[in-house]
């Protein structure tokens, strides 16, 4: 081969080379265009160079239902917005506040420029269904009671405008109303101090007051564990919850126990019969079931008519009679045990009173004070003042 040919061939090698690079330079800038731009300027350009039908210019595009779209966003974004709000509240519970001792709330409210015939409505979020129209500037409404968060709002009727609102909660006792103070008797030389709560619940309804607390200036007391029927051996211990019921009323003496460690109980028809066995500070009546005639038939005539003749709770004291089947019948009958054994399954057993003793004196004569009563779960359920004429402002 000769020194020209061994050239030629050189040369076609080299501009084999060169070419190589270029491709592959213009790959990479096509490449960086894409990642870049995109295809879209791309694609504008072939439709100028070699434009389309008139049926795929025309060609409807459809959405992409596997994409993210939704129907509703069309519709929200023509929504018309909300105009500012022209009503202003002027008076009611403040924003975030949380009311302890009410479910009772007042709201005024007016337009931040008055104008003639303005129509107003109002709506409490959970407590409206609706909007509510409003023909004066005020509402006054009373909400359920138990803890609760609520919004009240405010704005022009009819009119496509931001509400004002406001947000409170409710954070009264479930019992609020249920349970309130009735009475309360400061101490004395003679007599220990006497507050009274009186009930208003529905038939067959109960609240459990074990574990209340009723609070004072100085004292403090929570409402303990109780013996709903007192038994002189079994209630050694109380152990039932203090369960009050519709007509009951709660009578809470500063005086200790009468009977050992059971500070609450209620009074049932046998009572009578512990008069001479405990000093009750709290009124016991002296009242015992009646002996019926068909319980002592078996008895001589003359312990029957004895038996049907003596004053109630006291025929046990006559231990003297000389008829042995009279004195056994007194002995097993005629006193707390066999009147509790007889009757404490009756519906009518118990009575419609609770006594309890706080060992402790809430009542100070002359004092500025206010008692309060607490549910279980520290909620506020009643308040009583006393004294106010001695507070110093």
């Amino acid at each position: 081969m000769n020194l020209k040919s061994k050239l030629a061939i050189a040369r076609f090698l080299w501009l084999n080379k060169n070419m190589v690079e270029i491709i592959i330079i213009i790959i990479a800038l096509v490449w960086g265009f894409l990642s870049v731009f995109g295809s879209e300027p791309l694609l504008d350009f072939q439709k100028e160079v070699w434009p389309s039908s008139d049926n795929e210019q025309t060609k409807v595009q459809t959405p992409d239902y596997n994409s993210n779209y939704t129907p509703s966003q069309e519709s929200e974004s023509s929504q018309i917005p909300l105009s500012p709000a022209t009503v202003k509240i002027v008076s009611g519970p403040y924003e975030g506040e949380v009311l302890n001792e009410t479910n009772k709330v007042t709201f005024e409210f007016e337009l931040k420029e008055p104008e003639d015939n303005a129509n107003l409505e109002t709506k409490i979020e959970g407590f409206d269904n609706d909007w509510i129209s409003s023909y004066s500037q005020k509402r006054s409404v009373t909400l359920p009671v138990g803890p609760k968060e609520y919004t009240f709002m405010v704005r022009e009727k009819d009119k496509n405008q931001t509400p004002t609102k406001r947000n409170f909660k409710i954070n009264v006792s479930p019992y609020f109303e249920k349970i309130e103070f009735d009475d309360v008797e400061a101490q004395t030389i003679s007599q220990p101090s006497l507050i009274t709560l009186d009930t208003d619940l529905d038939e067959g309804e109960t609240i459990n007051m074990t574990g209340w607390k009723l609070k004072g200036k100085r004292q403090e007391f929570i409402i303990p564990k109780a013996a709903e029927k007192y038994h002189q051996i079994f209630n050694a211990y109380p152990n039932d919850n203090l369960i009050v019921r519709k007509e009951d009323k709660i009578y809470l003496s500063s005086a200790s126990t009468p009977i050992g460690p059971i500070q609450a109980f209620k009074i049932n028809e046998c009572f009578g019969y512990l008069l001479p066995l405990y000093n009750f500070i709290l009124p016991v009546e002296k009242n015992c079931p009646s002996v019926q005639e068909k319980d002592v038939s078996h008895l001589d005539d003359c312990c029957q008519e004895y038996l049907l003749s003596a004053p109630s709770c006291e025929a046990q004291k006559d231990s003297y009679l000389q008829d042995a089947e009279c004195r056994e019948y007194i002995s097993n009958n005629l006193n707390y045990a066999g009147c509790f054994s007889k009757y404490s399954k009756d519906s009518n057993f118990l009575e419609n009173e609770w006594h309890i003793y706080l060992g402790k004196n809430m009542v100070i004569t002359g004092e500025c004070n206010t008692l309060y009563l607490y549910d279980q779960n520290g909620l506020f359920v009643d308040k009583y003042q006393y004294g106010q004429e001695n507070c110093q402002y």
